[in-house]
């Protein structure tokens, strides 16, 4: 029996998919990536890199677990990199905004201390692990 393998059928009974689909279907950005060695890793400071044109930055919390967020400050876009780790949390050098490793905003210091922090003060977040001195992003 001839089974054409351009029609959905094919693919249903035969488990792949043509090669022109299966590499039209891949996210490359759906992958995890290799960022630096652990080793090479500041542990004081922010780390700055670039993965596909997106300007990105690690740090370490408190407990020494890894973040790794947008590098830009919504306010005024600033850098987060440049900024410094204070008590585990990102700050951005600009106006003082405290980022935590999931991308909210902790900290604004011009508001007033009873005043909630809008929801749009966020970073997008990243999913960061360890693995055989490597570390990586999602």
């Amino acid at each position: 029996m001839r089974v054409d393998t351009k029609t959905p059928e094919a693919v249903q009974k035969t488990g792949t998919a043509p090669i022109a689909e299966t590499q039209q279907e891949f996210n490359w950005q759906q992958c995890w990536y290799p960022v630096t060695f652990v080793q090479d890793l500041p542990t004081d400071r922010p780390y700055s890199f670039s993965l596909y044109d997106e300007p990105l930055v690690l740090f370490r919390n408190q407990d020494g677990k890894l973040a790794c967020l947008t590098n830009r400050c919504p306010h005024r876009a600033a850098k987060l990199s440049e900024g410094q780790i204070i008590d585990g949390k990102i700050e951005c050098l600009y106006h003082g905004w405290q980022f935590g490793r999931d991308g909210q905003c902790l900290h604004i210091p011009q508001l007033p201390e009873d005043a909630k922090i809008p929801a749009k003060a966020c970073v997008q977040s990243f999913t960061v692990v360890e693995r055989q001195g490597i570390v990586w992003v999602w």
